[in-house]
């Protein structure tokens, strides 16, 4: 006797014609008509999956429309989006509701057509690009063939191996492995993990800009509501705060030569396996 859980783990190694089993004491069906019912089951609940992603996203933004009348505030820019040449890892990214985020929980309201500004939405394009552009050549924010990237002093990477990578696993590579074992995670494991932690999104700031083009330096802040999962642990809600200082070399293209990120997260990823208290809120 097989539950549909044991059935669906068998189908990869299985004759479909000689196939025949018992599901939960019931009739018996064949594995044709298993795998059938099972497809129809996935399917259904894909559809259901993409009507309330739309529902989510439609309701967002009215509500972002609605907070930039009243607050008198800017969407940011993500770069282009609209390209219709763009080759996407999956597909286009809606950032309706990551900009709803933002603009709700940001700590700053940079003056438009500030350095500040200007900084926040590069970095932001820059970010869209690693998440969601797979061919390096594509990219706008960085000079590919120059590009070097370090967290801490640590090791360097390349634009390709970033990419390859992914940032949350460059970024990371230096903590120890009880926290985050970024050497046993991909590229995709490794967004699943804190999209699983960050149900609403994990938005990011730029605090201050030190100094302009063409070494840009800068502080940061990296927040989130902490309502799902991460190693085990269930979050309650809580707003996770990170805050760290960028150095940023741009050449006359403001194409990014190298980018040195210096941060502890540590304690983020201490939080998060609720292993070290989370402050109520700490905006920097």
């Amino acid at each position: 006797f097989y539950t549909a859980n044991n059935i669906y783990k068998l189908g990869g190694g299985v004759h479909s014609k000689l196939y025949y089993t018992r599901w939960c004491g019931g009739d018996v069906y064949s594995y044709r008509k298993i795998v059938k019912f099972i497809t129809f089951v996935l399917f259904a609940r894909e559809m259901s999956s993409i009507k309330l992603r739309a529902d989510k996203i439609a309701a967002a933004r009215i509500e972002l429309d609605a907070l930039k009348t009243e607050k008198n505030v800017r969407e940011p820019d993500r770069g282009d989006l609209n390209d219709p040449t763009i080759e996407w890892r999956t597909e286009k990214p809606d950032y309706t509701v990551p900009n709803l985020n933002f603009l709700k929980g940001k700590s700053k309201n940079h003056v438009a057509g500030s350095l500040e500004e200007i900084v926040e939405n590069f970095v932001k394009s820059w970010e869209m690009e690693a998440s969601h552009k797979i061919n390096p050549q594509q990219w706008k924010t960085v000079d590919s063939d120059k590009f070097m990237a370090s967290t801490n002093g640590y090791d360097k990477y390349t634009h390709k191996q970033t990419v390859e990578l992914g940032n949350y696993n460059w970024l990371m590579n230096h903590c120890p492995v009880e926290l985050y074992d970024a050497k046993n995670e991909s590229f995709e494991s490794s967004h699943q993990i804190f999209h699983s932690a960050f149900t609403s999104g994990f938005p990011w700031e730029v605090l201050e800009v030190y100094s302009g083009p063409p070494k840009l330096v800068f502080s940061w802040r990296h927040w989130a509501e902490f309502n799902g999962e991460y190693k085990g642990n269930r979050g309650n809600g809580e707003t996770i705060n990170m805050n760290g200082i960028c150095v940023v070399e741009i050449n006359d293209d403001f194409k990014m030569t190298s980018l040195d990120v210096y941060y502890k997260p540590e304690e983020f990823l201490l939080q998060l396996q609720g292993k070290c208290p989370i402050p109520k809120q700490s905006l920097s």
